[in-house]
C-alpha cells in the first residue's frame, strides 16, 4: 500500500534511519520508499545523496540532454 498526493510539491528529502522525511505544503511526511515523478537531475538535486550515490543520477541526466521520450497514458 500506498499515499498519493497530488498538488503537494515537495520541498525537502530527509534521510530519516531507513526511511525518509519528506516535507510538502507546510506538512511532513515519513515514508520507507519514495517514487519520483521527476527528472534524474531534479531528483539529485532533491534528495540527500552521497557524492557515489549520485553518480547513477548523473549518468541518468546525461542521457535524458542527448535525446528523451517518454510517453504517458492517463484513464
Amino acid at each position: 500500500g500506498g499515499l498519493v498526493l497530488r498538488a503537494h510539491r515537495v520541498a525537502r528529502v530527509e534521510r530519516d534511519g531507513a526511511g525518509f522525511r519528506v516535507r510538502a505544503r507546510e506538512r511532513l511526511f515519513r515514508a520507507r520508499r519514495l517514487v519520483l515523478n521527476l527528472l534524474p537531475g531534479d531528483a539529485a538535486a532533491l534528495l540527500p545523496l552521497e557524492a557515489r550515490e549520485r553518480a547513477p543520477f548523473d549518468r541518468a541526466q546525461a542521457r535524458v540532454e542527448t535525446g528523451w521520450g517518454a510517453c504517458m497514458l492517463y484513464r
